[in-house]
C-alpha cells in the first residue's frame, strides 16, 4: 500500500452491551443505564502517523444506578473480540493492540487510559463509591501502521464492554 493520499476506513464496532457479573452478590437487583459509542472509525490518510478515531472524544457513562450496596462502585472495561481487525482479502490484518484510548474529563470517578487487547479487559472508568451517575470522555487512537501487506479498504474490529458492580 502506498502511504500517499489513499483513504482507509477502520472501524471499531460495539456489539449489544454485555453485562458482566459483579464481584459481590446482593439481595436486590442492581439497575443502571449505561451509554457507549455505537462505533468509532479511523480514516487513515497517512499510515506513518497516529490516527485519532471519530467521533472524538466519545462519552462512556452511566446514570440511574440504584440499589447498589454501601461502598460499591461501577467499573467499565473493554476488550477486543478478536486479536486483529478483519481485513480485505489479500491484506494484512491490523492487530487489535494497535488501538489505544486516552481518558479525559472523568466525572464522579476516574478514567484509565490503555491499549486494546483480545486477551484481557482494560479498565476505562471506575466510579467513586455510592454514586448514581458518572462518565468519562474517551479518545481512541490507531498507531502508525506498517506498509507491508496492507491494502486499501475497510477493516473492522468488534469490542465487548463489561460493566460490573464491585
Amino acid at each position: 500500500m502506498k502511504a500517499s493520499g489513499t483513504l482507509r476506513r477502520l472501524a471499531i464496532l460495539v456489539p449489544l452491551l454485555v453485562l458482566g457479573a459483579g464481584t459481590r452478590s446482593v439481595a436486590a437487583q442492581q439497575i443502571v443505564t449505561v451509554s457507549m459509542p455505537p462505533a468509532v472509525s479511523f480514516a487513515v490518510t497517512n499510515i506513518s502517523v497516529t490516527t485519532t478515531g471519530a467521533p472524538s472524544p466519545v462519552t462512556v457513562g452511566y446514570s440511574n444506578a440504584t440499589l447498589f450496596t454501601s461502598g460499591q462502585r461501577l467499573r467499565i472495561s473493554v476488550k477486543a473480540d478478536t486479536s486483529s481487525f478483519s481485513a480485505p482479502q489479500g491484506s494484512t490484518a491490523i492487530p487489535a493492540e494497535s488501538v489505544s484510548w486516552v481518558v479525559s474529563s472523568a466525572v464522579s470517578g476516574s478514567g484509565s487510559s490503555g491499549t486494546l487487547s483480545a486477551v484481557s479487559y482494560g479498565e476505562v472508568y471506575r466510579s467513586n463509591t455510592n454514586v448514581s451517575s458518572g462518565s468519562a470522555d474517551v479518545t481512541w487512537r490507531l498507531a502508525p501502521l506498517p506498509a507491508a501487506g496492507l491494502r486499501s479498504g475497510s477493516q473492522t474490529l468488534t469490542v465487548r464492554w463489561r460493566i460490573e458492580a464491585m
